[in-house]
């Protein structure tokens, strides 16, 4: 994971929107295994009724296992985006499920680098990449 950035908003005793943004010393990694790490973070200026925006890239060099993504949780969700790039010549089928509101686009093909079993599989470091896109606005809390 890299380029992690996060942004809290809340509000004042008068009612002014304040803006506190995620510091890199509030970011903690921490190694699992000789191939895996968990970052962490905590973002600034949290309590009851604050608005989270958080972004981040993840950069897996494993082929074979495409990250889920859950685009609701216990919170109401004004926003929730995943994208992915992957080489042209893989084939991978997506599954969604009670996606009311989805949207799904395909923004054709790009160059790209590809490292690790991707590039050893396509036998070259570059190779036409595939990106699709989904987002849902506004999702409501799933409570349980």
């Amino acid at each position: 994971m890299h380029d992690v950035e996060g942004i809290t908003y809340s509000l004042d005793e008068r009612g002014n929107v304040v803006k506190s943004e995620l510091q890199q010393n509030d970011i903690f990694r921490e190694k699992i295994d000789d191939k895996n790490l968990r970052f962490k973070f905590t973002l600034p200026g949290l309590k009851p009724g604050c608005v989270l925006e958080i972004r981040y890239i993840i950069e897996s060099k494993d082929p074979w296992r495409m990250r889920d993504w859950f685009f609701q949780c216990s919170e109401p969700t004004r926003w929730s985006e995943y994208r992915i790039r992957f080489p042209k010549a893989f084939i991978y089928n997506a599954v969604t499920r009670d996606m009311n509101g989805t949207s799904s686009t395909t923004f054709g093909t790009r160059f790209r680098l590809f490292a690790g079993d991707a590039q050893d599989l396509l036998s070259e470091t570059g190779s036409k990449a595939v990106i699709r896109r989904w987002a849902v606005q506004n999702a409501p809390a799933i409570r349980r």
